[in-house]
């Protein structure tokens, strides 16, 4: 079969790469940015709780311990749900990375490898496994292909960020133990792999960092690169 791999891969180039590249950046230098100040944020939140349950008092007749307890809990509360939401964010960064990956799949498929109208009007065709099989079934083995046991762990992770504990976490926790301990945390030795997830999109039990996110980056980014080679060699073929 022949493949217009050679313009595909420019097409690529130009939009899923840079998109990949300005996602990552736009977090990394716009949104994190704004999200850094909440140690101040929650000492500021402590420092108001503590005046206002005190400027009501027209005695000093009382223990100050009375207050310190609320004035921190609520500062303490503060920092713990932003440092959450913050976490979170970067989550949905991860899994926002691979879906659009997939997305591109789809496109490629739909434009590329199958009749437009025929995929376009059979929804049940419209799954990225089927990009895999029709390839297969080509002579072209996607799943040799050096970055896609790397590909499969994003797509665990991807899935375990929304859906939380499940058969996607558990085989990414196999794989890769730290993306399910907190930075914060990783020096204790004593500290292992969350064992059941929460909330991962609120920053409970799934930890991505911005050096996965460019790690993800770059298996997604070599994925593409490997297949549209293996193509290339497909291109001058009737």
């Amino acid at each position: 079969m022949y493949f217009n791999a050679s313009f595909w891969h420019n097409h690529f180039r130009s939009t899923l790469f840079v998109e990949l590249a300005n996602l990552v950046k736009v977090l990394h230098e716009s949104i994190l940015p704004q999200l850094s100040n909440i140690s101040a944020e929650a000492a500021d939140i402590q420092n108001q709780t503590w005046s206002g349950l005190t400027s009501s008092l027209t005695s000093g007749d009382y223990d100050p311990s009375d207050f310190m307890d609320a004035a921190f809990n609520a500062g303490y509360k503060h920092y713990s749900l932003m440092s959450g939401l913050n976490q979170g964010v970067v989550n949905l960064f991860a899994a926002s990375l691979f879906h659009i990956h997939e997305q591109h799949i789809m496109l490629f498929y739909k434009r590329e490898l199958r009749d437009p109208l025929r995929v376009q009007n059979d929804p049940k065709k419209l799954k990225p496994f089927h990009v895999v099989a029709h390839l297969e079934k080509l002579g072209v083995h996607i799943k040799s292909l050096p970055s896609w046991g790397q590909l499969k762990e994003i797509e665990q992770l991807a899935n375990a960020i929304k859906h939380g504990e499940g058969e996607a976490a558990q085989a990414l926790r196999k794989a890769r133990p730290n993306f399910f301990i907190d930075p914060q945390l990783s020096s204790d030795p004593d500290i292992g792999p969350s064992l059941h997830l929460g909330k991962p999109l609120l920053g409970e039990g799934i930890y991505v960092t911005t050096t996965h996110l460019q790690e993800i980056e770059r298996v997604i980014v070599a994925f593409w690169d490997e297949l549209f080679e293996v193509l290339k060699q497909h291109e001058h073929k009737p």
